[in-house]
Order: structure tokens, then C-alpha cells, then sequence
């Protein structure tokens, strides 16, 4: 029964969440516009018009509004519309999945050390002090420049860089839900450690992710899409944001399209995922349930 009745507050929450989010037209609108974009980037094979690594010299530097290429060309005449659909995947793959299991090993470490405290405590904030010594761009680029500059790298790097944040932020959070009344009361009806973390601690620290990993996703897109320009990320001919950013450098002058297009999705992406995660953390703060 306490399962049940746990499944029904959780609808019941996530309801009200997005009766608010509604009522909030500025998100609703950001979510709307993220929602297509995923659409249309997971969906490339039907949504590209052409093949993102094909050349046609013939029409290399088109603007925007050519016959056939709606936002034009870039340097070598690949379509910069097919080559940002497709550069999309890339993008929202090393966008999500580096904040998922930074998400994953941060709630972990995170919950251990607030949870247990004492000497584990001390051990594992004093080696999340270490990547904190660090500022976290120079910390990525040299782990993408010691194991050699590829996607999957600059995956891991970002990953890296990420955890700490994510075990402090629920490590605080572990570290105020351990002291309220219904933990007492779980461990008086004899309630062990662990059920109390996955069945008390963790569900009431959900929020505090979602909210936290939804923003930390805008900021790792851009994060990726630096790497990327700098060359240690996705390598040519590959299509992707940042890649095309950095593509466009060298015909900035004369065909501004090429980098600024990729560099208004980014921004976009970026302002809606920010926008989202902020009308998420009103919508999931207790003190504005009414």
C-alpha cells in the first residue's frame, strides 16, 4: 500500500508540475521549441534534405535563400541545414549523456558521503576538491589532449568535470533530509540504511536533479560545441555545432551564415534549456505548492 500511495503523490506532483508549467507561456513556448528540434534532429533521415558530407563546388558559399539550400552553403557547398539536422544528433547525444552519468556517479557519491558522513565523507570530498582545483575547461582539455581529441573523449572529459558538481549539490541535499522527522520515523519502524536512502532520501532529492541536470545539459552543449571548435571534439567531415562554428572562421567575411547559423541554434538551444530548468525549479519548490 505505501507503494501505491507513493506512485499516486508522484502523479499527483508531476501533475501540479505541469499545471504550472502551462501557466507559464515563456516556458511552455521553450519547451515547444526544444521538443521540435528533437523531433526533427532525431528524425535526420527524413528531415535533412540532403546528405550532410556531399559537396557541390558549384554552389560553395551560397546564402541563405538559395534555390534548394535554405540556409545556404558552407566552404566546400555542403548544405549548412542538412549538415545542423544532422549535427543535431551529435549534439544532443554528448549534451545528455555526459550529465546523465555525471548525474549517475555524483547522486552516488554524493549520497554515500551525506549520508554515512564521518571518515567516507572526508575522503570523497577532499578527491572532489582535487577536480575542483581545477577550472573545469582547462581540466577537460587536457584529458581530451592526453587521451587524443574524438567524441567519445570529450564525452568522458565532460563527464568528469561534471560530477563534482552533482555530488556536492545532493550531498547538501542528504545532508538536510537525513535530519527531518520521516527518516527518524522510517528507522524507529525499523527501516535499514539502504531502504531508507532509495525509498526517502533519493526520491525526495529528484527535484534537485532534474532541475539541476536540465540547465547543466544547455551548459554542456556549449561546453561540447567549445571543445569541438578547438578541434579536440568531433572530427571532419563529421557534422556538428561547434565543428561548424569553427568551419566558418576562415569565411567569416564573406559568407557570415556559415558560422553564425550553428552559433544561433547553439544560443537558442542554450536560452530554451535555461528557461526550462528555471520554470522547472519553481514549479518543483515546495514552499510555491499550493
Amino acid at each position: 500500500m505505501t507503494a501505491v500511495r507513493n506512485r499516486g503523490g508522484d502523479r499527483r506532483l508531476w501533475a501540479l508540475i505541469w499545471a504550472r508549467l502551462r501557466r507559464d507561456p515563456v516556458a511552455l513556448g521553450a519547451a515547444i521549441v526544444l521538443l521540435a528540434l528533437a523531433i526533427v534532429v532525431i528524425a535526420a533521415p527524413l528531415t535533412a534534405p540532403r546528405d550532410p558530407l556531399r559537396q557541390e563546388p558549384s554552389i560553395r558559399l551560397s546564402p541563405p535563400l538559395t534555390p534548394g539550400y535554405p540556409l545556404g552553403a558552407d566552404g566546400l557547398g555542403r548544405d549548412v541545414l542538412s549538415r545542423l539536422i544532422w549535427g543535431g544528433q551529435i549534439s544532443l547525444v554528448v549534451g545528455v549523456v555526459p550529465v546523465l552519468l555525471a548525474a549517475l556517479a555524483g547522486v552516488t557519491i554524493g549520497t554515500f558521503s551525506g549520508f554515512f558522513g564521518g571518515r567516507l565523507d572526508n575522503v570523497l570530498m577532499r578527491c572532489l576538491d582535487v577536480i575542483f582545483a581545477f577550472p573545469a575547461i582547462l581540466l577537460a582539455l587536457a584529458i581530451v589532449a592526453t587521451l587524443g581529441p574524438s567524441i567519445s573523449n570529450a564525452m568522458l572529459a565532460i563527464t568528469v568535470v561534471g560530477i563534482p558538481s552533482f555530488a556536492r549539490l545532493i550531498r547538501a541535499s542528504v545532508l538536510s533530509l537525513k535530519e527531518q522527522a520521516f527518516v527518524d520515523a522510517a528507522r524507529a519502524l525499523g527501516a535499514g540504511s539502504g531502504r531508507i536512502v532509495l525509498r526517502h532520501i533519493l526520491p525526495n532529492s529528484v527535484s534537485t536533479v532534474v532541475v539541476y541536470g536540465t540547465l547543466e545539459v544547455g551548459k554542456t552543449v556549449v561546453f561540447a560545441a567549445g571543445l569541438s571548435f578547438l578541434g579536440l571534439g568531433v572530427q571532419p567531415p563529421t557534422p556538428e555545432w561547434g565543428a561548424m562554428l569553427a568551419d566558418g572562421r576562415q569565411v567569416l567575411a564573406v559568407a557570415p551564415h556559415v558560422s553564425t547559423v550553428p552559433g544561433l541554434l547553439i544560443f537558442l538551444v542554450t536560452v530554451g534549456l535555461n528557461v526550462l530548468g528555471d520554470a522547472l525549479r519553481d514549479a518543483l519548490d515546495p514552499r510555491l505548492r499550493g
